[in-house]
């Protein structure tokens, strides 16, 4: 539309002032196009500036995942490791309360043993 406006304008001129406007027009074009194409170079510029930083921030970030996943395996592996230990120590423990109650049972029955011998001993010693 810019342009239709601009021929209208240089049709209705004399030759050579229409010659100089067309010159100085075609001049502004270049220099419009020239400062996009410029405008353009620094903006795929610094997309691609942009776009590695982004790359390398994402290497970075799959490097630390992969470090925590490492890490993750690593506590779960340890976890386990740790419940097992833990089964184990319970099921000894079980036995431990098992054999101190056969332990405890046993005293008594022996203090009740020598109880009853002491018993007798002084029930013979008093007749």
């Amino acid at each position: 539309m810019a342009g239709e406006v601009i021929v209208n304008e240089i049709r209705d001129l004399p030759k050579k002032t229409a010659t100089v406007r067309l010159t100085m027009y075609e001049k502004k074009l270049t220099e419009t196009r020239n400062k996009k194409a410029e405008e353009i170079a620094e903006m795929e510029t610094d997309y691609e500036t942009k776009l590695e930083e982004l790359r390398a921030t994402n290497s970075s970030t799959e490097t630390k995942l992969r470090e925590t996943e490492v890490r993750n395996d690593n506590l779960m592996s340890r976890t386990n490791d740790l419940e097992q230990t833990k089964a184990s120590l319970m099921r000894r423990l079980r036995e431990l309360e098992r054999t101190l109650d056969h332990e405890r049972s046993s005293i008594k029955d022996i203090d009740e043993m020598i109880k009853r011998q002491q018993q007798k001993e002084e029930h013979q010693k008093g007749s």
